[in-house]
């Protein structure tokens, strides 16, 4: 019994004593790691402004994107000096830099700090292609396969203009029109938007009429230019709008509305047999489809009245982006009040997102999920335990799918 005791306390001390050490390792190494990080940040400012030898730390807005750490001005008017902090909704690993910006608005050096990321968009070459930019980024490209990372980085650097520009230290650089058409593709069909906020897209042919033409690759949606600047989104449905190359919603005034629409395949009429196939296994067989149409552009790509044997239900198809732009699948069937009654997720699990022995048990992930509505769904309910970019994916396909209900249900908007 004694030397039972003696052992409790022997393993009792050499706990705590571990305990002890690795706290007191803590306690004096984090202020040299942040000081080393600190020292890195100011040794970057002279190097992204050629000849700069001191410089003055000012105040930050009080709304300034979080992306931005701290803002300089070189004493002797060469320019400005901003340090970033970022992270990709991949790895959420944190990436340092600092960018370097003239006076005249024009990026004169960036330098990476800290970079945590596992995979490398090339951390010394890529971000040297943005040197010599001014706040139009013309020509700024996000790097394939790294997608995640390098548009958490271009997205500091939008940060770092915006801050600079608002604080009235340089003045914006004119985007082309053509940049300013491809930068509404992401604005204008957001359902093809992965979860760093990026479009995939793809080239469509267009009319006589038209000047471009892009297609979502998730069939989400199209985009028309026609040859006098006009802007038209198609959604799924055939339901087309029309904004300027500001993004300004133009509808009421535009003409070729019809013709914009009739210039694209009907997606939802395309793909109705296959979808109103799937949803048939959750609705019944017996069940009856009227097909619905929704005004709004969503991941929603086909939407019914459903009835079975006298209860009413509706079936919506999404299409999110999920995981190295892949595109999963959303089958949903909600009931009269718009509580998820069926669901049934296809490709949940995409590529080598996760651990070769990661398993998703989806049965209980997709019964998790009965019941909710528009009001109770959180994130947590769709969070996968290191798949992130599944579960966002799936979160952002099923409040697309109660705004669709909203919009046939109570006359909304569907957003």
């Amino acid at each position: 019994m004694k030397n039972g005791i003696k052992s409790v306390l022997v393993l009792t001390s050499i706990c705590l004593i571990t305990t002890l050490l690795v706290a007191l390792t803590n306690h004096f190494t984090a202020p040299v790691i942040e000081k080393n990080k600190a020292d890195a940040a100011n040794q970057s400012l002279v190097q992204v402004l050629t000849g700069a030898k001191e410089f003055d730390k000012l105040e930050k807005p009080a709304d300034a994107p979080e992306s931005v750490q701290d803002i300089y001005m070189e004493t002797s008017g060469l320019g400005f000096a901003v340090t970033v902090s970022v992270t990709s909704s991949y790895s959420k690993s944190p990436l340092l830099y600092t960018v370097g910006v003239s006076n005249e608005g024009v990026i004169t050096g960036i330098v990476i700090t800290n970079y945590g990321e596992t995979k490398d968009f090339g951390k010394d070459t890529y971000p040297q292609t943005y040197v010599g930019m001014d706040s139009a980024l013309n020509g700024a490209e996000l790097v394939s396969g790294v997608t995640y990372s390098s548009a958490a980085f271009r997205q500091g650097i939008e940060d770092v203009f915006a801050v600079l520009i608002k604080m009235d230290l340089i003045q914006a650089g004119e985007k082309s029109e053509e940049q300013k058409i491809k930068e509404l593709l992401d604005k204008l069909i957001p359902g093809a938007l992965n979860d760093s906020g990026t479009g995939s897209f793809k080239d469509f042919t267009v009319p006589d009429w038209g000047a471009a033409g892009y297609e979502a690759s998730n069939g989400t949606g199209y985009i028309l230019v026609s040859k006098d600047g006009t802007v038209y989104t198609v959604n799924p449905f055939g339901k087309a709008k029309a904004y300027d190359t500001e993004g300004k919603d133009i509808t009421d005034t535009a003409q070729n509305l019809t013709d914009a629409a009739g210039a694209v395949p009907n997606l939802s009429r395309e793909k109705e047999n296959a979808d109103t196939k799937a949803l048939k296994k959750l609705a019944g067989d017996t069940s009856a489809f009227t097909a619905a149409v929704i005004d709004t552009v969503s991941t929603v790509t086909n939407a019914f009245v459903i009835d079975n044997e006298g209860e009413r239900l509706y079936g919506f198809v999404c299409r999110p982006i999920g995981y190295n732009n892949g595109v999963m699948t959303v089958y949903g069937v909600l009931d009269e009040d718009g509580k998820i009654k069926e669901i049934k997720i296809s490709e949940i699990i995409l590529y080598s997102q996760y651990y070769d022995d990661y398993e998703l048990d989806e049965e209980a992930y997709t019964e998790g999920l009965k019941g909710k509505d528009g009001s109770t769904l959180s994130e947590e309910d769709t969070l996968i335990s290191g798949a992130t970019i599944s579960g966002n994916a799936v979160n952002k396909a099923l409040k697309d799918m109660f705004g669709a209900y909203e919009a046939i249900t109570k006359g909304g908007n569907g957003n």
